[in-house]
């Protein structure tokens, strides 16, 4: 394993709690910290913006947790909220406040770009961001090559022998 990518989507509670995460920010920030201590590989999270509850500052404070967190890498998704999803139907239904506007989402990829931009991230695609030499998209280089690799977990892509494992 030279990286492991973690879907994150928000370090702050209640946020994660309203689209199904059950893992507090402490303990979130706990288990990249362990993840990083190993030294094994490199630590790339997802984090994902316009998600229900998601103000400005609760994004300008994930971002600041991103920093803060040492992890190699980050990724930074905007949210689709997909007809018939269980985060479709919560919205509808009122348990959880709507998802922010498309030009929301545009204010805060554009805040996010800058806010990382201004801590010397390096951006290595539209979405992806590196910390340090540690994270170098290594994983992306590689699969649009079609270098065999193994893929473990949800999500992950890539193929052994000509055929992607299911």
């Amino acid at each position: 394993v030279n990286r492991m990518s973690i879907g994150v989507q928000s370090f702050n509670t209640e946020v994660r709690q309203m689209v199904g995460r059950l893992d507090t920010k402490e303990t979130v920030l706990e288990r990249l910290a362990t993840l990083k201590a190993y030294g094994q590989c490199s630590v790339v999270i997802d984090l994902i913006y316009g998600l229900p509850g998601q103000t400005m500052e609760v994004w300008e404070q994930d971002l600041a947790d991103l920093v803060s967190s040492g992890v190699d890498g980050a990724d930074l998704y905007q949210l689709n909220v997909f007809d018939g999803s269980d985060l479709n139907k919560d919205i509808a239904n009122g348990k959880v406040p709507a998802a922010a506007t498309t030009a929301m989402q545009g204010d805060m990829f554009e805040f996010g770009r800058k806010y990382l931009d201004e801590r010397s991230y390096r951006r290595l695609s539209a979405a992806h961001w590196s910390a340090n030499n540690r994270e170098r998209s290594l994983y992306n280089i590689l699969a649009k090559a079609g270098v065999p690799m193994f893929p473990f977990g949800s999500g992950a892509g890539g193929n052994v022998d000509g055929s992607a494992p299911s």
